[in-house]
């Protein structure tokens, strides 16, 4: 799998101390960051939020979300479901020459 670099801007005084906080659970600063990643895809909240979100809200989001992941998952399927069907033309095609 291919990774990407991304790059922020902190104070040297903040770097330094999350580092010494980091190092105290056996983490680097990349690893922290790649676990608020996971930790947003696998649940798609933040793992902070700038504001506070409303029950309602976030149940909204959760359910905009969800409709919106059904919808990538079906036209998945019906990719894969046509796939299949010209794969299996194919080899009796192939059968037949």
């Amino acid at each position: 799998m291919r990774s990407n670099t991304i790059t922020f801007r902190v104070t040297d005084e903040m770097k330094e101390v999350c580092r010494e906080i980091l190092d105290e659970y056996g983490m680097s600063v990349s690893d922290y960051c790649r676990l608020c990643f996971e930790y947003l895809i696998q649940t798609g909240r933040p793992a902070v939020q700038m504001r506070l979100v409303s029950d309602e809200e976030s149940e909204r989001m959760v359910r905009d979300r969800s409709k919106s992941l059904k919808l990538r998952a079906s036209t998945r399927k019906a990719i894969q479901d046509k796939a299949m069907i010209q794969l299996e033309s194919l080899k009796k095609t192939l059968d037949d020459f």
